[in-house]
């Protein structure tokens, strides 16, 4: 539970009282994100793996598989790394005062982490998150070969706190062999790799829009609306974009968990 309470414990609860007071009772509480950290070339990690292909499927749930980089060493280079992956672990990592990076690790609602192979933890953790309404909403439309993303408060009036609004590129199902590494030899399935991710801006509780191009040959997109201090998720969405998309749009001590290497001391 040592991650769990850490994270937790920089919750900006005083921050979001603001905004939780302008959302409207009848209102929905809207989809928890989870983030899956992991790593082809991780061995703890391909349980975490299924289970996040598994919340996949779920309606009231957005789940992202950011593959990280700092385990291609080991003999297998993933091919859904990306630095801008690794980052936003230590983001997290440092928003919770820690040095400390690991997958398999899932964070919810960019507010709590636990080990992605956690079964019961994992659904207890996103059955507590899905009692607390999200007072962002989140729209995503396809208007041809554009995207049109809006950003408003699911209640009344704005607020003055500085959210992030990013966008995640996903990638369609692929099942990979490995033939190098940890997990060489063995057929694993990847449910909504990140290909890409980007800030489109800043919000701050104004109806706020954005368009952007749509990505081809994506599974998906997601974006996010998280806050700038503290990383909590007020607000998301998903739209698939593949006529054929299977997508819905919208434990204990011994887990096995491999410490990344510790992120350099700041001056």
């Amino acid at each position: 539970m040592f991650f769990t309470t850490i994270f937790r414990n920089f919750l900006t609860g005083a921050a979001m009282a603001g905004f939780a007071s302008a959302a409207l009772a009848d209102e929905p509480k809207g989809p928890v994100v989870v983030e899956l950290f992991t790593s082809q070339a991780c061995s703890s990690c391909p349980p975490a793996d299924a289970l996040l292909a598994e919340l996949a499927e779920r309606g009231d749930v957005i789940a992202l598989a950011l593959h990280v980089d700092y385990w291609d060493y080991l003999g297998w280079r993933d091919m859904f790394g990306s630095p801008a992956n690794t980052r936003r672990q230590r983001d997290y990592a440092e928003g919770a005062s820690s040095r400390i990076v690991f997958t398999p690790q899932m964070v919810i609602d960019g507010s709590v982490s636990v080990v992605g192979s956690r079964r019961e933890e994992v659904f207890d953790e996103i059955a507590l998150a899905a009692t607390h309404r999200k007072p962002a909403r989140v729209a995503i439309r396809r208007d041809g070969a554009w995207l049109d993303i809006s950003v408003d408060v699911a209640g009344e009036g704005g607020r003055d706190e500085v959210l992030e609004v990013a966008m995640f590129v996903l990638e369609p199902p692929a099942t990979v062999k490995p033939t190098r590494g940890e997990n060489a030899g063995r057929r694993i399935l990847y449910r909504n790799a990140v290909r890409d991710w980007h800030v489109l801006g800043e919000w701050r509780g104004a109806p706020a829009r954005w368009r952007a191009p749509a990505p081809q040959d994506a599974e998906a997109v997601a974006v996010i609306a998280q806050m700038a201090n503290g990383r909590e998720i007020v607000g998301a969405a998903m739209l698939a974009l593949r006529a054929d998309a299977d997508l819905i749009s919208h434990s204990d001590a011994r887990d096995p968990v491999r410490l990344g290497p510790s992120a350099p001391a700041t001056q």
